[in-house]
């Protein structure tokens, strides 16, 4: 950093203060910074996601295959399911 620093022509310190972030963590939270601001997830963030979900004992994986699968070749949205979340979905707008 500090070459960063020299070839910009700040002080160090005054790089870093300029570079801090704005927001800080708090119990697993961002708190104070503009969403517009935050910086995209990356491929590391998710891997590191997908690693803690696939570790997590209440994930049942064989059931997400197979859901998954049943997307991928068109099987899963039947008729029926559809009209059954539709009704769900008018319930839940009537409370």
């Amino acid at each position: 950093m500090s070459d960063i620093a020299l070839v910009s022509g700040q002080s160090l310190a005054s790089h870093q203060e300029a570079t801090a972030p704005r927001h800080r963590v708090h119990a697993g939270r961002v708190v104070g910074a503009d969403p517009a601001t935050l910086d995209p997830p990356s491929a590391a963030d998710f891997a590191r996601w997908r690693r803690g979900l696939e570790e997590a004992d209440d994930v049942r994986w064989s059931l997400v295959k197979a859901v998954r699968e049943r997307i991928s070749s068109g099987d899963y949205l039947t008729d029926d399911r559809i009209k059954h979340a539709s009704r769900q979905l008018a319930r839940e707008l009537e409370c």
